[in-house]
């Protein structure tokens, strides 16, 4: 089954019409705090590896804004919020965030 976005997908699970698929990690997580019945499970073989970019189109008008928004989300502390509030994976190394062990175990 396809769908054209995370919403129908999403509706599509809280609906029983389709009973799994793939959706991210973190999303699922978030969706899980807040009651809705979805667990991330993982092949016994790893995990899917996947990662994402920033990027500035040529055709940009904001590129200064665009900039300083990713210097912003690139900080120590907001990559350390982001892994706390969303479950993400930092991009800096250990030394540098204020994670604490168990943070990065979960």
């Amino acid at each position: 089954l396809w769908y054209r976005d995370e919403a129908q997908f999403e509706q599509a699970l809280k609906s029983g019409e389709i009973p799994m698929g793939q959706y991210y990690h973190d999303v699922t997580g978030l969706a899980a705090a807040d009651g809705f019945h979805v667990r991330s499970t993982f092949p016994k073989e790893g995990g899917i590896q996947d990662s994402g970019n920033w990027v500035l189109s040529r055709a940009s008008t904001k590129v200064e804004e665009a900039h300083a928004f990713i210097d912003f989300m690139s900080q120590p502390s907001m990559q350390g919020v982001m892994s706390r509030k969303v479950g993400t994976t930092p991009t800096l190394k250990k030394e540098v965030l204020d994670l604490k062990p168990e943070e990065f175990a979960a």
